[in-house]
């Protein structure tokens, strides 16, 4: 009998705990991406308030629809500048006007399913290590959010230097875990909220 994956509402999210910057083995971190949490599979786009986003992103779904087998992606969605940095009110402004703009990007960070089986309770290295083969390298619009082990606190001076919204670190072999947990940490920089707890800037 084929195995097939949930519906994307049925999946509950894992969410990071407000943290320091820190270094630790054990552990890996990654730019944190400052757009809107969105699951992924070949079909469907669903925000983390389970709003169906397919249409607010079209230009995501056919690379998506190429890529190898099913899945469910876990992710951010950006729309980058020039120099490949977020940028979030630009975006928030596009979905605000209901139109198209210009072009986002889907940053993959988890892949929860695929082909039908579960990997949630796998490590998140070994999930990592399945997505790097799924997401092309290179990819306009589909991008694998790549890491390093150990020095969270090297990669958070890093990412204030050029301009990121911060970073996220997660236990190395942790599984996905529903609801907030303190196995994945965010360390934004000073002032910083994530953008969808922002006040709406309503100025030009």
């Amino acid at each position: 009998m084929t195995q097939v994956e949930p519906e994307l509402s049925a999946i509950e999210l894992m969410l990071a705990t407000n943290y320091q910057p820190f270094t630790q083995e054990g552990w890996i971190f990654e730019f944190k991406w400052d757009g809107y949490r969105v699951l992924a599979s070949k079909n469907q786009l669903l925000t983390r308030n389970k709003k169906n986003a397919t249409k607010r992103y079209p230009e995501l779904m056919e690379p998506l629809a190429a890529l190898r087998g099913s899945f469910i992606l876990d992710g951010e969605v950006c729309l980058l500048d020039e120099k490949g940095l977020p940028r979030f009110e630009d975006m928030r402004a596009r979905i605000l006007r209901k139109r198209g703009g210009d072009a986002v990007n889907y940053f993959a960070f988890d892949l929860l399913f695929h082909n039908g089986r579960d990997l949630r309770a796998l490590p998140l290295i070994e999930r990592k290590a399945k997505l790097r083969k799924l997401i092309p390298r290179d990819h306009p619009r589909l991008t694998f959010v790549d890491h390093i082990e150990t020095e969270g606190e090297f990669l958070f001076k890093h990412a204030v230097q050029i301009g990121m919204e911060g970073v996220m670190g997660k236990r190395a072999n942790s599984p996905y875990i529903a609801g907030r947990t303190l196995e994945w940490r965010k360390a934004k920089r000073a002032g910083h909220h994530d953008g969808w707890e922002r006040p709406l800037n309503r100025s030009g």
